[in-house]
């Protein structure tokens, strides 16, 4: 082959500057530091959660927004304004100022008049945040308004239940619906006829409802009671609505036609085996409150069973209209055959409560079976408001905390956020709150009190603080301090209290020994070992079991079920072994018990012996010599009977030796 040779021109030295140049402003554009530009709206970014539709002559229609600080480093106080569209949607809701944190968000939610003579279409309404005068973020609404322009689709209908879980088995369950005429027609002659599954039927009444007339925007109400079977499955069963009713159409009547299905739960059917023999009891409260006044409802739940139950969930279902002052959730790791136990709420009525009867729902369900269906009970308390709903004092409350979960561990940091709620009809401003958790509950990072400018009327703000539990601390459910000072519009000056619950919890402590060493471990004989341990925590460790596993073989199970090991308690596990091999016998210790929120801890303890083959005695020379008759001993024959007692001193010791160990080993196993 002949070599091939390569040359340069100036055409190619040109193309490789070029390129060289092109890849030096690429490089310069990566490393070199760019101008900073001040953008509006770089630091506060707004979102629409929710309000993407509605309908012509809505009033008050919600629009829900998130605001959140994108500036990690430094706390902005901005006020977000929702703008409306002159003659189309009118803005109830003032302009309210929120304080955020580095990376901080809230949820806002503004109130909006629809006029009735919009079209349906999708218009944009514009969110704006300012910081002294700036708009430092802004975003675009949407509203979709929905109306089928006379036709009988603008119906909508709407559903609730009493429980809204779902349809109880065994009870008559109270149906209702709601009908809103959200079309541009007047609708006639307006029926609804429910059509049932088996198992549900309508208790004493007509399966058909008539409501006449249903002007344009109107709403109108109807309700059917359904007994439910108690063998009822447990799961979605439909249940169709249909309506008919009639639309003028040029000058004539015509009737039209509705169906929609509705698949809603069943609950409490077919019994459940956690909670089946669980019920609540001695449900009291008052039997009528005032708007902004405190009340306590109280109920006790009992274990009418004879074995213990773990792992409950005990809430009260507070309705719209009333607000939970205290925590309205508990958790019990356990009940005993025969138990009662009391709890506690702390309610309010709100100013805009209606002047009527609320129920309150209280429910135990199982934490650990999903199958076992809750059992429930409702108390009621009757609301009067005397014909004047206004707020005398202005009242701030914690109406929501969230802490992460459904317990705490002691010594363990967390994230508390708080909620606060102005049910006044008017602002609030300079509001300071401080959270006290006394020994218990120690800031991280942060003070325990906090500032808000202002609060608008019936407005909510969310804030978040870095707690830790105090790892001395007892397990019991803990209470933390909700002290807020603020002020109305005319200056005057208001205090409120509230308190927090959060579930402390141990965190489990089990300290175990080193393998104790076996006396001998030969191949294909049997030794023993055995080990301590020590419950070092403060709580009791449950269904604690012990098992021994590795490359040997057993001639017994090498388990032990120790159940409830109490705190400072102290126990040891021995096992058996035949060694398969000579050389190392490796193996674990395996201890595993559910700590006091259930879940299931695991801890190992590792072990290694040494095994040997076992030794071969030679006995030929324990023969005795025939004796001849001598005058004397001589030397040889004395080392010799010495010898001879020596081995027969080791074989006895070793046999008394052995059958000592199968002595402590039948005593152990009996």
């Amino acid at each position: 082959m002949k070599g091939q040779s390569h040359s340069i021109t100036k055409k190619d030295t040109g193309k490789a500057i070029s390129l060289f140049l092109i890849a030096l402003l690429l490089f310069s554009a990566a490393i070199l530091p760019r101008p900073a530009y001040a953008a509006v709206g770089n630091y506060i970014k707004i979102s629409q959660n929710g309000g993407f539709f509605a309908a012509p002559g809505d009033k008050e229609h919600p629009i829900e927004v998130t605001v959140k600080n994108n500036d990690n480093k430094e706390e902005h106080k901005v006020t977000v304004k929702l703008n409306g569209r002159q003659g189309e949607f009118t803005v109830k809701t003032k302009p309210m100022n929120v304080t955020l944190a580095p990376g901080e968000e809230t949820k806002l939610t503004f109130s909006v008049d629809i006029a009735r003579t919009m079209d349906t279409t999708t218009y944009t309404l514009v969110a704006t945040a300012a910081e002294d005068g700036e708009v430092v973020g802004n975003s675009n609404m949407r509203v979709s308004l929905t109306n089928a322009n006379g036709t009988y689709e603008g119906l909508g209908i709407n559903y609730a239940l009493d429980n809204a879980e779902g349809l109880v088995a065994g009870a008559v369950n109270d149906l209702k619906f709601e009908f809103y005429n959200r079309g541009s027609v007047r609708l006639r002659d307006v029926s609804a006829e429910i059509s049932l599954p088996d198992g549900i039927t309508v208790n004493n009444a007509a399966a058909t409802a008539n409501l006449g007339y249903l002007d344009i925007g109107e709403r109108k109400n109807t309700s059917f009671p359904l007994k439910v079977e108690e063998s009822i499955e447990n799961t979605n069963h439909p249940i169709k609505l249909s309506i008919t009713a009639k639309v003028l159409k040029d000058g004539v009547w015509e009737d039209r036609t509705f169906s929609d299905t509705f698949y809603i739960s069943a609950i409490g059917g077919n019994g459940g085996t956690v909670t089946k023999n669980l019920t609540i009891g001695n449900v009291t409260m008052p039997q009528s409150v005032k708007p902004e006044e405190d009340f306590t409802l109280s109920f006790t739940v009992t274990n009418n069973g004879s074995t213990e139950v773990e792992h409950l969930k005990i809430e009260a279902a507070v309705p719209d209209g009333l607000l939970n002052k205290t925590t309205a959730t508990f958790v019990e790791n356990s009940l005993a055959a025969g138990q009662s136990k009391s709890y506690s709420v702390t309610l309010m009525a709100t100013d805009e409560s209606k002047d009527t009867t609320y129920p309150i729902k209280l429910t135990v369900s199982s934490l650990k079976d999903e199958a076992s269906s809750p059992i429930m009970q409702y108390g009621s308390v009757y609301v009067k408001t005397d014909g004047n709903s206004s707020v005398k004092t202005p009242r701030l409350m914690v109406d929501t905390y969230d802490y992460g979960g459904g317990y705490v561990k002691t010594g363990d940091e967390f994230a508390l956020t708080i909620g606060l709620m102005n049910t006044a009809g008017k602002e609030l401003s300079n509001i300071k709150v401080t959270v006290a958790g006394g020994d218990t509950f120690v800031p991280v990072g942060s003070s325990n009190a906090f500032f808000v400018d202002s609060i608008g009327a019936k407005g909510h703000y969310s804030k978040m603080l870095h707690l830790r539990a105090n790892a001395g601390a007892e397990q019991t459910t803990a209470t933390l301090t909700v002290n807020m000072e603020y002020e109305d519009a005319s200056g005057n000056a208001y205090t409120a209290e509230d308190t927090i619950s959060i579930p402390l919890v141990q965190d489990t402590r089990l300290e175990v020994n080193d393998v104790t060493a076996p006396w001998e471990c030969y191949v294909g004989s049997q030794g023993s070992t055995s080990v301590e341990f020590y419950n070092m925590g403060k709580t009791t460790l449950n269904n604690l079991r012990v098992t021994a596993e590795g490359n040997f073989d057993t001639m017994e199970s090498n388990s032990y079920y120790v159940g409830n090991m109490s705190s400072g308690s102290t126990d040891d596990f021995s096992f058996s072994f035949i060694p398969r091999e000579v050389g190392p016998v490796e193996g674990k210790v395996i201890f595993t018990y559910e700590d006091p929120s259930g879940q299931e801890q695991r801890l190992e303890k590792e072990f290694v012996f040494e095994a040997t083959e076992m030794p071969v005695w030679d006995d030929s020379g324990m023969e005795m010599p025939v004796e001849e008759p001598q005058s004397k001993i001589s030397w040889k024959m004395a080392a010799g009977i010495g010898a001879a007692v020596a081995v027969v001193g080791i074989i006895l010791f070793r046999r008394h030796r052995k059958k000592k160990m199968h002595q402590q080993l039948e005593m152990e196993d009996e």
